[in-house]
């Protein structure tokens, strides 16, 4: 995804210059991921890992073992399709795609397409509360998405302050709140479904620090509610680590 210099200035500088409510550890354990992987999208459940995967050509869904970094099954897309944000809900995963308005709902054993829903404007993160996907287009807006009709039901501004944040990007929903990655920034907000406010930040410019480049920006959250860990990630990075 490509965005205007400024706005990603912007969005940047709005993170810097919020108070830093929380900082996570500097030493965070890890685990090898695939660095071919351009990560959008991550769920966890129980050391199993769905991970989309995107750029045109390459796009794919992948399972895989988080502890023995086996692919267990792996299904890749037309080279129309640019895999975006990823969630599960209802026992199905939720897929988007970037700029095709085009989502698929997927078996999450076989990886094989149930149906197809069809939305207005480009897809970038997806996450759900149990009733209904959440979904960010990288501006400050999130919907909030019917699973069945993939009608938007609400839409809820991202912001702090007076200040909307934009460049919203992966979700993931933990612990009733919204944690979302900021395109082309180290940080990750904590947003409240309600209000749309941020009320917690990180920022995680340890990670990757024995790389001289960072091979792409931290993209990538994911809450494994078995073991109660968060894990993250960014695109083509070697590693996932554990918050």
């Amino acid at each position: 995804m490509r965005l205007d210099n400024t706005i990603k200035f912007l969005a940047l500088f709005v993170c810097i210059s919020m108070p830093l409510y929380a900082q996570l550890s500097q030493t965070n354990d890890s685990k090898p991921h695939f660095s071919e992987f351009f990560t959008q999208g991550l769920i966890i459940n129980n050391n199993i890992v769905w991970e989309s995967s995107g750029l045109y050509g390459i796009s794919k869904l992948t399972q895989w073992n988080i502890n023995t970094g086996e692919i267990l099954k792996q299904r890749e897309f037309s080279k129309k399709y640019f895999l975006e944000g990823l969630t599960e809900l209802n026992g199905r995963l939720f897929l988007l795609t970037w700029k095709a308005g085009m989502a698929f709902e997927v078996d999450k054993q076989t990886l094989k397409t149930i149906k197809t829903h069809r939305y207005y404007g480009e897809g970038w993160g997806l996450t759900n509360n149990g009733k209904q996907l959440i979904m960010s287009n990288g501006t400050d807006t999130l919907k909030f998405i019917n699973p069945q009709t993939f009608k938007t039901e609400k839409t809820l501004r991202v912001h702090i302050g007076d200040t909307p944040i934009s460049s919203i990007n992966e979700l993931e929903y933990i612990d009733g709140k919204i944690w979302a990655n900021v395109y082309q920034t180290d940080y990750i907000v904590v947003i409240d479904p309600q209000s749309g406010s941020i009320v917690n930040r990180f920022h995680l410019p340890h990670l990757m620090k024995d790389q001289i480049r960072k091979p792409g920006v931290l993209n990538g959250i994911a809450y494994d509610k078995v073991h109660k860990k968060t894990w993250v990630t960014g695109k083509n990075w070697p590693l996932i680590f554990e918050l």
